[in-house]
């Protein structure tokens, strides 16, 4: 496993699954002697740990996809579309947009037209479209794969993709933590409701943190690329 996929990926498919599992493992640990009145404490400590590992290990091998997709299509093509024409580092290269100096962004509109052959109209000539941000997503892209070596652009990335996939995690955990507050409230769980709501509210606050801090991450990651790309 890449350090990538472990810190961008795994980790923040487990850190969001904590509070659910921990919801699930209080559950079946109250539940189970309703339905098996008999059953020895040793055995009900083994089957609360079971289903619980179980979920944990789900969470690792599947969650993370699944958590991946979830925040792609909930934040990040939602932010800055599915062709990525929005992203940071496409407003960084169009002239009315960018915080850049106008000579900077020439400098690196030379720079790719001399690696790339990808020519970005000059100020003069630039005019906000579509076709404009198309030809500056292609520009990132192959700028991507000439940087990828770099350990400060991999720490920005794992960054991103940690605060992005932490976002699909908690969303899947508020909807399941939603879901427990509807059985307990219909009586078909038979476990105290404050407990639960507590989680939900504990959930919603991380939610939010990481929700306002996905295009403030994306916007750093996008003028660090371009810096250590005009040191290249």
């Amino acid at each position: 496993m890449s350090e990538y996929d472990k810190k961008a990926r795994l980790y923040p498919t487990l850190l969001s699954a904590t509070v659910p599992g921990m919801l699930l493992l209080w559950c079946l640990w109250n539940i189970l002697p309703l339905y098996f009145t008999t059953i020895p404490f040793l055995y009900r400590v083994l089957s609360t740990i079971g289903f619980v590992g179980v979920f944990i290990a789900a969470c690792s091998f599947l969650g993370q996809e699944v958590c991946r997709r979830t925040s792609k299509y909930l934040f990040q093509f939602w932010f800055f579309k599915e062709d990525e024409t929005y992203m940071p580092t496409t407003d960084l290269l169009i002239y009315e947009k960018s915080n850049f100096s106008t000579q900077q962004i020439d400098n690196i509109r030379d720079k790719i037209c001399s690696d790339f052959t990808i020519l970005i109209p000059s100020k003069e000539q630039q005019i906000e479209s579509l076709e404009l941000r198309k030809i500056i997503t292609d520009a990132v892209r192959q700028i991507r794969e000439k940087t990828r070596s770099n350990a400060i652009l991999l720490d920005y990335n794992i960054r991103y993709g940690f605060c992005r996939n932490f976002l699909g995690g908690l969303s899947l955990g508020i909807l399941f933590t939603f879901a427990l507050i509807i059985a307990i409230l219909l009586n078909i769980v038979i476990v105290s409701i404050m407990p639960v709501i507590w989680a939900l509210i504990f959930q919603l606050i991380l939610f939010t943190g990481a929700y306002f801090q996905l295009k403030g991450i994306a916007k750093e990651y996008a003028r660090q690329l371009y810096n250590v790309y005009l040191t290249l």
